[in-house]
């Protein structure tokens, strides 16, 4: 199976190519397209190798949420919860 780290970073790639082509107005998009890019790249990594489902499922929510945090650096949040 390809290293976590690597899907990673294949999934903020991809998303710095979609973030050129998106208008300014969806730009707090950003990091939820990270975070569903990273759990499709590496549930598709694990059908590749025929790894374990489960194991696959629990790394993809981890590089998602790796992947969101460099994305939003908290300020796609704070933007949420703010009234």
């Amino acid at each position: 199976m390809i290293p976590l780290e690597y899907v990673i970073a294949f999934a903020m790639a991809i998303t710095n190519v979609i973030k050129k082509h998106i208008p300014d107005n969806f730009s707090d998009l950003i990091p939820l397209i990270a975070f569903f890019l990273s759990v499709f790249l590496n549930l598709i990594n694990a059908l590749i190798f025929k790894s374990d489902a489960l194991q696959a499922s629990k790394d993809a929510f981890i590089s998602a949420g790796v992947a969101l945090a460099l994305f939003s650096g908290g300020s796609a949040v704070s933007k949420l919860t703010k009234p």
